[in-house]
This record gives C-alpha cells, sequence and structure tokens, in this order.
C-alpha cells in the first residue's frame, strides 16, 4: 500500500527534496474520499504542480475546512509524524522488512516479465506476476547462495539492456 511504500522510502537515506519527489510521484494527480482517518466527510485532491489540498464536508463551496500543502509541506509533516512515533502503529512498522522483501520480489518478477516466454526464470513462473512466484522468490532472496545465484542470473541481462531500452529502469 501507499503508507508502506512511503516509510520505507522514508526510511532510507534520501533528502527533502527527494522525499518530496516522490510524494509527488506517489499521488499523481487525483482525488479520494475519506482522507482523513475517522473522518467520513473527508476529500484530498492531489495535484503534481501544487500538492495535496484536504477538505472537510462537502466538496467545492461546501467544505468547511481546507488545508493545502505543498509537496515540500507534506514530506515535513510526514518526516515529523515518522519521527514522533505517529505515521505507523506498532504492528504495521514490524511489517515493514517483510514489506520490503516482497516489494523486491515482485521487482524481480518485474524484471523478467518482458522477456520471451521461452526464456527460463529462475523461479517457479506462469509469465506474470503472481503470488506464487513473489513467495518463491522471497524464499531465494533469504538464502545466501540462492540470492547469489539469482543476481548470477540477472546480471547479464542487466548488461545486455541498453540505457535507451523502454525497460531499462526496470533492470
Amino acid at each position: 500500500t501507499g503508507k508502506y511504500r512511503i516509510m520505507s522510502y522514508f526510511l532510507h537515506e534520501h533528502t527533502a527534496k527527494a522525499r518530496a519527489a516522490f510524494l509527488k510521484q506517489e499521488y499523481g494527480q487525483g482525488e479520494q474520499s475519506h482522507a482523513l482517518g475517522g473522518a467520513d466527510d473527508s476529500w484530498a485532491d492531489y495535484e503534481p504542480g501544487k500538492g495535496i489540498t484536504l477538505r472537510r464536508g462537502g466538496l467545492g463551496d461546501k467544505a468547511y475546512d481546507t488545508v493545502k500543502l505543498t509537496w515540500s509541506a507534506a514530506e515535513k509533516r510526514i518526516t515529523g509524524l515518522i519521527n514522533a512515533g505517529r505515521y505507523m502503529r506498532r504492528d504495521e512498522l514490524d511489517h515493514i522488512p517483510v514489506y520490503e522483501l516482497e516489494a523486491l520480489a515482485r521487482q524481480i518478477q518485474y524484471f523478467y516479465y518482458n522477456l520471451p516466454p521461452d526464456f527460463e526464470r529462475p523461479y517457479p513462473s506462469r509469465g506474470f506476476i503472481d503470488d506464487e512466484a513473489t513467495r518463491a522468490i522471497c524464499n531465494m532472496l533469504l538464502n545466501q547462495e540462492q540470492r547469489e545465484e539469482l543476481l548470477a542470473a540477472m546480471t547479464p541481462i542487466m548488461e545486455g539492456t541498453a540505457p535507451d531500452d523502454r525497460l531499462y529502469n526496470t533492470r
């Protein structure tokens, strides 16, 4: 979920500017209802060039409370919540290592996704992103020898992908 992606990103060494850019990318453009916990009458508008607008009450002129945050201000607010231990509950924080392991396993599946179907993957695959493959890759990542074999299998593919290839950033 977005909350885990954000927490995971903020836990790693990134500048405030990079974290703000990440939020801008993460939220994109759009709207969301029930944007504030416990407030059924809340809304959020996300605008890439501006930031986040939070509203309570109805839409448009019916809102009785509005807060606008630039992406930089949103980054500062989230950083403050994290530092104060208020961004995630303890059980959510305990799940971060599992979340990151599963996210890495899915990224490895994306790495192989557009290769020809007859290309042998180093994990059981049905040719698309699936939970069975995610579990298998997670187990491989937890085993030092299998992790090294996985990296060795991926290295020639990475090295053979041209920088202007549309899939370069996924490899």
